[in-house]
């Protein structure tokens, strides 16, 4: 049983990890400036819905960038808006 639940949580793992990849790409796409989290979560969900043609609802655009806040991706400045991190390449 532990073994299989091991099993699993790698996978989900493994595609967080692909999802932030794949908002990475994409990152050069958002705007430079200091971005308020729901502009932020915006912009996200509309330049992956251009590149990947993937329609998000609010919803599942706030979960991805909070996934890619929890890994770095997206920095909150102590004016309490979010910029990119200037993260080395994988």
């Amino acid at each position: 049983m532990q073994a299989h639940l091991d099993a699993l949580n790698a996978k989900k793992m493994l595609k967080a990890d692909e999802r932030v990849k794949q908002v990475k790409a994409i990152t050069h796409l958002l705007p430079t400036e200091p971005m308020s989290a729901t502009r932020l979560r915006d912009q996200v969900a509309e330049n992956w819905n251009e590149v990947y043609g993937e329609d998000f609802t609010s919803k599942q655009a706030w979960c991805l960038v909070r996934l890619c806040i929890k890994r770095g991706l997206f920095k909150k400045g102590s004016d309490g808006f979010y910029v990119i991190s200037d993260l080395p390449s994988a």
